[in-house]
């Protein structure tokens, strides 16, 4: 596959008060990818595996940035040119009712003119996905692995990598009513998405659902 495009600023980009940009240009972007798959099929087994690897080249890419380096005052700004290019493996596998999916995740995603990491993009993710069917219940628990990355443009603001291991359960009591539940943060772990922020917990959630 190959294709172009371009993401035009927000309003808020352009005017938020005190901090708007209103010298932002569209980003423009033109990429290709190129993949591989099989899959494996059975009376009870079913599997697949599949390799992608692309490459993106982005320029005036919008990200915050200081007004002048140094100062504390950050507002939307167009990178001059960055490349975004890597190896995406996914695989599944399921028998009689139980499930396994996977996919990983290499990243090297720079910002061209100085060659420093872009933020909020680990160089490693992945996620393990395993479940079962018995009967009217689904259970599934999926663990999800962020490498480590930083918060901020030219490598500012380093976030620690992080494990995060979420537990769902999905009853249908009919054709009409489901019952569901989930933990997210099974372990509680402290982690940051962006710097400064924290996020929730350990948290439960249970609901009703009904189709008709």
């Amino acid at each position: 596959n190959y294709g172009t495009g371009f993401k035009a600023p927000s309003i808020n980009d352009l005017y938020w008060p005190a901090v708007g940009n209103a010298n932002l240009k569209p980003e423009t972007s033109k990429g290709w990818d190129a993949g591989i798959a099989y899959d494996y099929s059975s009376d009870q087994l079913q599997g697949g595996l599949s390799a992608t690897w692309f490459d993106q080249s982005f320029r005036d890419l919008i990200a915050w940035a200081p007004i002048t380096p140094g100062s504390f005052t950050w507002i939307p700004s167009n990178v001059n040119k960055a490349r975004s290019r890597g190896l995406e493996i996914s695989g599944r596998v399921s028998y009689s009712g139980a499930y396994l999916q996977a996919n990983w995740s290499y990243l090297m995603a720079r910002d061209s003119s100085n060659e420093t990491w872009l933020a909020r993009r680990p160089k490693e993710s992945g996620n393990i996905l395993l479940g079962i069917d018995i009967g009217p219940l689904n259970l599934e628990g999926n663990l999800a692995i962020v490498g480590p990355r930083f918060s901020s443009p030219n490598n500012a603001a380093y976030l620690a990598s992080y494990r995060k291991t979420d537990l769902r359960a999905r009853l249908h009591v009919n054709e009409t009513w489901e019952l569901t539940a989930r933990v997210n943060n099974v372990e509680d772990k402290k982690y940051e998405e962006a710097a400064g922020y924290g996020v929730a917990g350990r948290v439960w959630y249970a609901g009703l659902g009904a189709t008709f």
